[in-house]
């Protein structure tokens, strides 16, 4: 396969780890802003208990979402495109610098 090919490959995969990761991470930060609202919402109204409820409902929905990314990040195939992302870059820039 060629330079290129592998160069290619690499790219795409690594555009699909970011994509999924920033996925993940935009519902983190919505768990983050919809506990704000609720705890914002038991202060202004603490005889409510709906607040409570849902921000236990957010709490737990952002405890999986951290623990999701998390063990996603640490999956065997992300280190392999992650290594094999390196690779394809190091062998470019030791070929470069030799061109």
């Amino acid at each position: 396969m060629s330079i290129g090919k592998k160069l290619n490959m690499s790219f795409m995969l690594f555009i699909i780890l970011l994509t999924v990761s920033l996925l993940l991470i935009k519902e983190i930060r919505f768990g983050f802003t919809d506990q704000e609202v609720y705890i914002n919402s038991m202060i202004l109204n603490p005889i409510l208990e709906t607040n409570k409820e849902q921000l236990l409902i957010s709490a737990a929905e952002l405890d999986k979402n951290l623990i999701k990314l998390k063990d996603y990040l640490e999956t065997k195939e992300i280190k392999d495109w992650w290594q094999q992302l390196n690779e394809s870059n190091q062998y470019f820039n030791d070929n470069g610098k030799h061109n």
